[in-house]
């Protein structure tokens, strides 16, 4: 393999940076990257970041470093052009999270438009406090899911206020205790747009620890629908 490599410039291998292979929805990306390269002929080569820049940075220099043919990297927080090292030439694709000022492809979900449906979704189950909850500040899938339920709310002469869209790491832990300081301060909201489905179950733990049910007193919708939110009791909707 690495003779062929020499002779032909190819290594048939693509570099995949995750920031956490624990969430399911990145999890379940990367089998499906897997199947699509695999039959022709092509292996991912599997890193994770955890979220570290510096981390990313050697992850990333290492791959180029081994001639893979490509990189799809998922960036970690916070991440800004200047953190990446050279990529002599590397392809790169963003996958999930945009990054300004870096002119290069970019796979994700039509979020706004996903923000926008499950705002609708909510409403038109008679929910009218529709809180946001999930991801980081400077997340671009957050921003525009966040715009999309902010927009929808606009159009029906109501608003997203601050209050209501709540940050967190889009983790279960993180967000059922975002959820449980929301709904024990505002007791009043009666839907939830999460930022994924992840977010959305530590949503759905927060409103059964303080016994309230989900479907009648509050309304919950993720994001990315994963293989477990049909499996969760009770199911989770999902954009």
């Amino acid at each position: 393999r690495a003779a062929a490599s020499l002779r032909t410039q190819h290594s048939d291998a693509i570099g995949v940076v995750l920031t956490n292979i624990t969430n399911p929805y990145f999890a379940e990306f990367a089998a499906g990257l897997q199947d699509a390269l695999t039959s022709s002929g092509t292996v991912p080569l599997l890193a994770v970041s955890g979220e570290e820049r510096a981390l990313q940075h050697r992850l990333v220099k290492s791959l180029v470093e081994r001639n893979v043919d490509g990189i799809v990297l998922v960036p970690a927080h916070g991440t800004c052009p200047g953190d990446l090292p050279d990529l002599l030439g590397t392809p790169l694709v963003l996958l999930a999270r945009r990054l300004n000022g870096l002119d290069v492809d970019y796979v994700g979900a039509q979020n706004h438009d996903g923000g926008y449906a499950a705002a609708e979704h909510l409403y038109s189950h008679g929910c009218r406090q529709i809180a946001f909850v999930g991801g980081f500040t400077d997340s671009s899938a957050r921003e525009e899911r966040a715009a999309g339920v902010a927009e929808f709310l606009n159009d029906r002469g109501l608003t997203l206020n601050a209050d209501h869209s709540v940050v967190c790491e889009p983790a279960r832990p993180q967000a059922r205790e975002a959820a449980m300081r929301l709904l024990t301060t505002d007791p009043d909201v009666d839907g939830v747009v999460c930022f994924s489905d992840v977010v959305a179950f530590g949503v759905l733990d927060a409103i059964a620890d303080l016994g309230r049910n989900v479907g009648s007193d509050v309304r919950v919708i993720g994001f990315d629908d994963v293989h477990d939110a049909g499996l969760n009791r009770p199911s989770l909707s999902s954009v």
